[in-house]
C-alpha cells in the first residue's frame, strides 16, 4: 500500500500559493484544484480537501460531485475520502500529450512570434523530421520534411556526431524520391552538410529565412525557423543581427537569454521585445 503524507502538511510551497483564495477561484478553477489535490492526496476527506484547497466545503462538494458524475473521481465507502478513478487513468494513458521538447523549442518561438515567423521540429525516428508548430499558419505542421529540401530538416543534421547522422541519412534514402536520392550519394550533400556544419545555419532564399539547430535536454535533435514577416530591409538586417546574436546551438536554456560569455541575446533586448534588434550586442557587452 502506498504510504501518503499529511495533505495539510505537503499542501506547503506552490500548492498552497496555488488555493489561496480558492473561493475567490472561478468555478472551473476549482475543479481543476480540486482535482489536483485528490490526485496529489487522494484518499483524502471532505474536510482535508477543503482544507487544502481554500475553498468551502459546500463548494468543494458541487466539485466532487461534478467529477464523480464523468467518473473521474470515487468515494471511498468506509470514510467517504475521495480518490482519482482508473477511468480517469485509462484516459490519461490514451491522451495526447505534448513533447517535452516541443515544449521547449515553443518557449523561443513565443519569444520571438512578434517579430518574425516560427516555425520548429524535430526528428521523430531515424530518417523522419516533422515539423510540430509554427507561428504562421496550420500549413507548415503535421509533415514529413525532406532531409535534403527542407532547412529545417537539414539544419537538424548539423550538431549530431556522424555515426547518428549517417544513420538518420540511411533511413530517409528508403523512401526518397529519386532526385533526393541521387543528389545524397553524389557527394555534394556530404559536402554541403561539411559546409553548414561550421556556420550551424541554414539560409534561406534572398535571405528571408534561416534555421538554427536545437537540442532538447531530453535529448531530442530539431530545428528552428526564423523568417521574415516581410521582406524589407529593416526584417532582414534585424534577422542577420538574431543569427548573429543567437548561439550556434540552441537549447533550453536560450529562453533564459543572458548576455557574456554566453553570446546570446540579453535580458533587456528580450524585455524590450527585441523592439531594436539592432541594439542586440555580441560577447563581453550589454
Amino acid at each position: 500500500m502506498n504510504q501518503r503524507c499529511n495533505p495539510i502538511v505537503e499542501s506547503s510551497g506552490e500548492l498552497a500559493q496555488q488555493s489561496s483564495g480558492g473561493n475567490k477561484k472561478a468555478p472551473t478553477e476549482r475543479l481543476i484544484l480540486v482535482l489536483e489535490v485528490i490526485g496529489r492526496f487522494g484518499p483524502i476527506t471532505l474536510t482535508e480537501l477543503s482544507k487544502v484547497t481554500g475553498i468551502s466545503r459546500a463548494a468543494t462538494w458541487r466539485a466532487t460531485t461534478v467529477l464523480r458524475s464523468y467518473g473521474w473521481v470515487n468515494i471511498r465507502l468506509c470514510d467517504h475520502a475521495f480518490e482519482l478513478s482508473t477511468q480517469l487513468e485509462s484516459f490519461a494513458t490514451r491522451a495526447y500529450f505534448t513533447p517535452a521538447e516541443v515544449e521547449e523549442a515553443r518557449e523561443i518561438a513565443l519569444v520571438f512570434q512578434d517579430l518574425f515567423h516560427v516555425r520548429f521540429g524535430f526528428f521523430v525516428e531515424y530518417g523522419k523530421f516533422v515539423a510540430y508548430d509554427c507561428t504562421k499558419g496550420y500549413s507548415q505542421v503535421d509533415s514529413f520534411l525532406s532531409l535534403v529540401n527542407d532547412a529545417p530538416a537539414l539544419a537538424a543534421l548539423l550538431p549530431m556526431p556522424p555515426e547518428l547522422s549517417a544513420k538518420h541519412i540511411g533511413a530517409f534514402l528508403h523512401d526518397a524520391s529519386s532526385d533526393e536520392q541521387s543528389t545524397v550519394r553524389s557527394g555534394d550533400f556530404a559536402a554541403l552538410v561539411d559546409k553548414l556544419r561550421r556556420l550551424n545555419r541554414v539560409w534561406g532564399a534572398n535571405k528571408e529565412s534561416f534555421c538554427a539547430p536545437f537540442l532538447s535536454s531530453y535529448g531530442a535533435y530539431g530545428a528552428v525557423e526564423f523568417s521574415v514577416k516581410s521582406a524589407s530591409k529593416k526584417q532582414k538586417s534585424r534577422l542577420a543581427k538574431l543569427s548573429d546574436c543567437l548561439p550556434g546551438l540552441l537549447d533550453s536554456s536560450v529562453s533564459k537569454w543572458i548576455c557574456g560569455d554566453r553570446s546570446t541575446v540579453c535580458i533587456s533586448c528580450r524585455e524590450n521585445g527585441l523592439n531594436l534588434v539592432g541594439k542586440i550586442v555580441g560577447k563581453g557587452s550589454v
